[in-house]
């Protein structure tokens, strides 16, 4: 089998003679390929096993409305994809396109026991994470942003992007703005904690002018290991003030959330800027949380 499928293995607790238990498989992507699907009650020496059901849903809070697929009073064993000959595992059928909509990266699911005693069950499912690896977003049109001394997104529309957890990305951007009034002085600042998730770590290196031209302009350097505000242009009166920036560097999610790129004045110039077209945030899923090499490294 293929490198990509990935396997949940789960023995449940015991549940009641007609009793059901609810479970959010967590640690997974929220959108998968249901690959495989067997579960089977845990018996006895000579123990004929009694039916149950299976429900998956799109959703934690178990509702009908959010079902996407069940089993009803399946009896010794849940196959999918089944063996139309003999009942059995098949080797191989279509997935089931499965969408946490509560887009916190679980599965969703329940079991009942219709049998006369209670059981455990063991539960094995097979999935493909079909999570898109690239999250981009560029402005195709210029965008104003706002003469404040608090943090702002690079995107004033649609500024947060919801991450996974325990995953690592890799990422790059570059922020482009310009000012035509304002003489208050001012740093400028990178700032990436505004969102909900947590984080691991953070790590990035940011290229930006050092005076207030974009134009065969120097450039300064800055190394940053944290979310909060890190100064990366120093302080500026220019009324035509002209910042590009660009950034690089790894994000290591801890739990899932939010995740806005932005960035601050220390004090309100006097203008708005115009946060240029073509601005752009990019980020790579590399794997999970703690990941530190892909590929065929030696």
């Amino acid at each position: 089998m293929s490198s990509r499928y990935k396997t949940i293995s789960v023995t449940t607790a015991s549940i009641a003679a007609g009793a059901s238990l609810d479970t959010n498989t967590t640690g997974l992507s929220s959108h998968i390929n249901l690959v495989k699907i067997k579960i089977t009650p845990v018996l006895l020496e000579l123990e004929t096993a009694g039916p149950f059901d299976l429900k998956i849903f799109k959703k934690d809070t178990f509702l009908d409305a959010d079902l996407l697929a069940w089993w009803d009073n399946v009896q010794p064993a849940i196959y999918y994809p089944t063996d139309d000959d003999t009942g059995g595992e098949a080797e191989e059928g279509q997935p089931i396109p499965y969408d946490d909509e509560d887009g916190t990266s679980e599965l969703h699911w329940r079991i009942t026991n219709n049998d006369s005693t209670a059981r455990t069950y063991i539960v094995t499912i097979l999935y493909e994470d079909v999570t898109p690896s690239s999250i981009f977003k560029a402005l195709q049109a210029s965008a104003a942003g706002a003469d404040s001394a608090t943090a702002q997104p690079w995107f004033p529309t649609a500024g947060a992007v919801t991450l996974e957890a325990n995953t690592t990305y890799f990422f790059g951007g570059y922020l482009r703005t310009s000012r035509a009034a304002g003489t208050v002085s001012h740093t400028t600042s990178l700032i990436f904690s505004a969102g909900t998730l947590t984080f691991f770590a953070l790590t990035y290196k940011a290229q930006c002018n050092t005076g207030d031209v974009v134009t065969n302009a120097a450039e300064n350097q800055t190394a940053s290991e944290v979310a909060t505000a890190t100064v990366v242009k120093a302080a500026s009166t220019s009324a035509t003030e002209q910042i590009a920036i660009l950034v690089t560097g790894v994000l290591r999610v801890n739990a899932a959330g939010t995740f806005i790129p932005g960035f601050q004045y220390s004090a309100a110039p006097g203008g708005a800027p115009t946060i240029m077209a073509e601005t752009y945030f990019r980020l790579i899923k590399e794997g999970h949380g703690s990941v530190m090499t892909r590929g065929t490294w030696a």
